[in-house]
């Protein structure tokens, strides 16, 4: 299983890391993806995931913005890629910030090559758009979407779109699951997965 990598852009009480790890394996097979980085140094990487309980620990990526993140991700993975054994990877990230302290949340992000998700949408002979909150880069040909996710769907919001590909993308990011606050609403995602729900689209 792929880990991903784990940043804390505020101070973060070694608590709130350990109730992301422990919530978002609460759901019925889920596990641990994520690998804490508490510092731009840090020379040894946790591999898939760091295993809770994790001690207090002062940040180093304080402040740092999106693309900061997202950059340090592609060096460091892409130098693990020397190296057998290793699953961390850099298509997603994660991030712990102020709200995470106070609501309990994490965003996720998520990239792909803008031509791949084209792609993808005209084998699967759907409509050609980005839905959701994204990011793109025509030069670059990248996408980054973000989602901001109670800890417990974490792990269901990574598994849906790694498994459902298109489908599991376009059903987390429509906009009637966005509350106004900006957090996902992901218990109706999730019961729609599950099966619970029957999805008022038809996509699932």
């Amino acid at each position: 299983m792929s880990g991903i990598l784990l940043f804390c852009t505020a101070q973060m009480p070694a608590s709130v890391v350990n109730r992301l790890m422990t919530d978002c394996t609460i759901p019925s097979l889920a596990s641990n993806i994520f690998s804490l980085v508490r510092d731009p140094d840090q020379s040894t990487l946790d591999n898939p995931n760091s295993d809770p309980p994790i001690e207090d620990f002062q940040t180093g990526f304080k402040g740092y913005s999106d693309t900061d993140l997202r950059q340090y991700a592609k060096q460091r993975t892409t130098d693990l890629r020397r190296q057998r054994n290793h699953s961390l990877v850099a298509e997603w990230i994660a991030v712990l910030d102020q709200r995470s302290v106070e609501e309990g949340n994490v965003v996720m992000h998520h990239f792909m090559e803008k031509s791949a998700w084209e792609d993808m949408l005209q084998d699967a002979e759907q409509e050609v758009c980005i839905p959701g909150q994204a990011e793109v880069n025509e030069a670059e040909d990248s996408i980054w979407w973000k989602w901001r996710v109670p800890f417990v769907s974490a792990f269901q919001l990574w598994n849906s779109v790694e498994s459902l590909e298109w489908a599991g993308l376009e059903l987390y990011s429509r906009p009637e699951y966005l509350g106004e606050d900006g957090i996902v609403q992901t218990h109706i995602p999730d019961q729609i997965v599950g099966g619970d729900l029957v999805d008022p689209k038809h996509v699932l």
